[in-house]
């Protein structure tokens, strides 16, 4: 279906259940402004803040922005993670949304790794829906689902007690595990390994001692030889 322009946009919720119902039986934030703000978040940089309560399925905000190319993803993607900050949002398989583009302030809200919101793609548009009841006050967080590739350029700070670590989606976390474990046994071999060369060094060290002292007696023998 068409989405007529007069309902693109961040109040799309309220005008198109107010002309079609709701086509997707998701619940509708009823407000025309979102129901969070931008503020300071102890997870990194600024954040995003519930401003009222928030039932759980309810849809608080479209991530907007400019549609890009794939192509053109990529090129952009470079650009930001050098500048630390990604606004790069899959929209299907042949475009983006840059929220760096005349984006809506979901570009604020910050990864966690026990979020308390999920993403929804429906009729090309990217909402933030509440996947649990979310209070007034409380961070409004989701999960990036970054993939594996480069996850040490980008550790986490969400300070959950399912922190992993580091900035990758839950289907990735299996996969993480596995190399930080790997990398784990690696470093403890590297350490034993050394651990056993030095020990090896100080006794290699030491049984050249008495080699020393027998020549040392030796040279004193022939001294005293010499001397009688």
């Amino acid at each position: 279906m068409h989405i007529p322009a007069d309902l693109q946009g961040e109040t799309i919720n309220v005008k198109w259940q107010a002309r079609f119902g709701d086509p997707t039986g998701r619940k509708m934030v009823q407000d025309s402004k979102p129901p969070v703000r931008v503020r300071t978040s102890p997870i990194e940089g600024r954040g995003l803040v519930a401003t009222r309560d928030i039932a759980k399925g309810e849809r608080i905000i479209e991530y907007t922005g400019e549609k890009v190319t794939k192509a053109e993803a990529e090129r952009r993607y470079e650009r930001q993670e050098a500048a630390g900050r990604i606004y790069l949002f899959d929209l299907n398989s042949r475009y983006d949304v840059d929220g760096a583009k005349n984006g809506s302030i979901a570009r604020y809200a910050n990864h966690s790794c026990d979020p308390n919101t999920e993403t929804e793609i429906a009729r090309g548009h990217i909402w933030l829906v509440a996947r649990k009841s979310i209070k007034a006050g409380d961070e409004v967080v989701y999960d990036y689902n970054f993939p594996l590739d480069g996850f040490e350029d980008r550790p986490c700070r969400c300070g959950t007690a399912k922190c992993r670590g580091y900035i990758v989606g839950a289907s990735s976390a299996g996969a993480l595990k596995r190399v930080l474990n790997q990398r784990e046994r690696e470093r403890k071999a590297k350490r034993t390994s050394g651990s056993k060369a030095s020990r090896t060094a100080k006794r290699g060290k030491g049984a050249k001692r008495p080699k020393t002292a027998r020549k040392s007696s030796a040279k004193r023998t022939k001294r005293k030889r010499a001397r009688s």
